[in-house]
């Protein structure tokens, strides 16, 4: 069934009300809690569109939501927000047919990005202080990429980057077997455990679902700890 103009307008308002929390938690330097507020744009992103096609004959170059959680999704290997817009764009076809950005195609990239990412921390993992000028010549990718990857992980204080001569060696903050911090990404409750457990699908204490706990940085901490 057709939704009305107010079921439209609803959606429109429930969109952009997540997204201007998202701009506000990205402002603030809460990276974590702008892409959970990003996801919940998801559900609206349709009707948000349609409203505005229709009644404000507006074109879209790209979508703000999708685009937060594709740019900052990889960095916190979190690959089941990613699946989400892969479901939302083939149950909505619209949304691809009328932004001019190819969205298929930079979903492609930011599970590119995650894919380096994973393998970026495995290799830190077992050689701690590589250098980052090596990282090309050892993975394979580029060495730009290797470099903006890096960076947004000391950024975020998941890697450290101590400089030497023109490169840096690399570290991962915590070591693998000390606790650190994770979120369910389905019902957002905070757990503690080693880092090497939630490299795999562990049930939630809070939900009891089978998940892939998200890493948190610990002072991006916008949840209850269980």
């Amino acid at each position: 069934m057709a939704k009305s103009k107010a079921d439209l307008q609803k959606d429109r308002d429930n969109y952009y009300q997540h997204l201007t929390e998202s701009r506000a938690a990205h402002a603030a330097g809460d990276c974590l809690r702008s892409l959970d507020c990003a996801a919940r744009c998801l559900d609206y992103i349709d009707g948000m569109m349609r409203y505005e096609r229709k009644y404000e004959d507006k074109e879209f170059l790209s979508i703000e939501a999708i685009d937060v959680i594709l740019n900052e999704a990889p960095f916190f290997l979190h690959y089941q927000l990613l699946d989400r817009v892969e479901e939302i764009l083939e149950s909505k076809r619209l949304i691809e047919k009328h932004t001019s950005a190819d969205l298929d195609q930079l979903l492609s990239e930011a599970r590119q990005v995650m894919q380096n990412a994973y393998r970026l921390w495995d290799h830190v993992e077992r050689n701690p202080g590589v250098r980052q000028d090596l990282l090309e010549e050892t993975l394979g990718w580029t060495q730009d990429a290797w470099q903006r990857l890096s960076l947004r992980w000391s950024e975020l204080e998941l890697l450290e980057r101590t400089p030497e001569g023109e490169t840096y060696r690399l570290h991962i903050r915590d070591p693998f077997r000390e606790s650190t911090l994770a979120k369910c990404p389905t019902c957002g409750v905070v757990a503690k455990a080693t880092k090497h457990v939630f490299l795999q699908e562990r049930t939630c204490p809070k939900c009891k679902r089978q998940v892939l706990f998200v890493l948190v940085p610990d002072n991006k901490i916008s949840a209850n700890k269980e």
